[in-house]
């Protein structure tokens, strides 16, 4: 943008005077900034000069990120993504939103590794959710470093096809963020060892959202027996359908007495078929358990 001159009267007497762009309020920016996209304000207004790159790294614009919906973004306005585009566009809003940052949502196509975790980790320590598609790429020593970083994290979603290598997480997590009390898993099967690494490492929650394939009966009973605070159980699960006659095996989480005597207690114990709640249950609105490092 060029400079241009504003005219100003001075005792009597018009004057011009340059001024330039970057002497604009930081409080009329905001309110300018905050009416554009996450995509104008990465790769347009925080490119004009200094002072605007400060701006658009202000708390006020920057408490929550979602890399999926910049992708989003991106692809309709007919701009092509991959994953090193991707891969620069996360390194280029982490930069800007920093510590402001309390919500970080990581794109499954960037396929998240140890650097790009303790890249995020280091440069935004105060993150209260945080929305992990993939451990495929990560290893335990890496998990550990970014998680000594976000002691605040409250709340987490993760997804991965079967839980049995990455059973870690869930001590790592009980480890580091005292404050954790809220799970969103989508994963495979939840049997009784899957539940048992949930109830030792994370005896606080409050909040527990599954989105399965399989959620074994054995596994309900283990999270309802030892899980004391727990409030709200949400399950979602695929539909089991007989070939021979187009009847539904209903699984067992949804009648055993068992179940259903020691889930009494809860606030909301929900059960349902994936993509038939006709109710905002966050379980079924989740993405399906990642089998493969693209699919979502």
């Amino acid at each position: 943008m060029e400079n241009k001159p504003i005219r100003r009267r001075n005792d009597g007497n018009e004057e011009a005077e340059k001024r330039s762009w970057s002497d604009m309020p930081t409080d009329i920016l905001l309110q300018i900034f905050a009416f554009l996209s996450v995509v104008d304000r990465i790769f347009n207004v925080s490119m004009v000069c200094r002072s605007w790159y400060s701006a658009c790294s202000n708390k006020i614009i920057w408490n929550s990120l979602d890399l999926c919906e910049i992708k989003h973004q991106l692809i309709s306005s007919q701009n092509f993504v991959a994953k090193p585009q991707l891969q620069v566009i996360f390194k280029l809003v982490i930069n800007l939103g920093g510590e402001n940052l309390t919500t970080l949502i990581i794109d499954p196509m960037l396929e998240v590794d140890d650097e790009h975790l303790i890249y995020a980790a280091e440069r935004c320590p105060n993150l209260k959710q945080l929305g992990l598609p993939s451990l495929k790429g990560t290893t335990n020593l890496g998990l550990r470093t970014a998680f000594s970083h976000w002691t605040n994290l409250e709340s987490m979603f993760v997804s991965f096809g079967s839980c049995f290598p990455y059973l870690h997480i869930f001590k790592i997590i009980g480890e580091n963020c005292p404050n954790f009390t809220e799970l969103k898993l989508s994963v495979s099967c939840v049997d009784k060892k899957t539940a048992s690494a949930i109830t030792k490492s994370l005896p606080n929650l409050k909040v527990l959202s599954v989105r399965s394939f399989l959620f074994k009966k054995e596994a309900a009973i283990t999270l309802l027996n030892v899980l004391m605070d727990l409030d709200k159980l949400y399950i979602s699960i695929c539909k089991l359908i007989n070939n021979n006659d187009g009847s539904v095996f209903p699984p067992p989480i949804m009648y055993d007495q068992r179940v259903l005597q020691r889930a009494s207690r809860l606030q909301i114990y929900h059960t349902c078929f994936t993509g038939e709640c006709n109710i905002a249950c966050p379980a079924s609105t989740m993405g399906p358990p990642l089998l493969h490092p693209f699919e979502w």
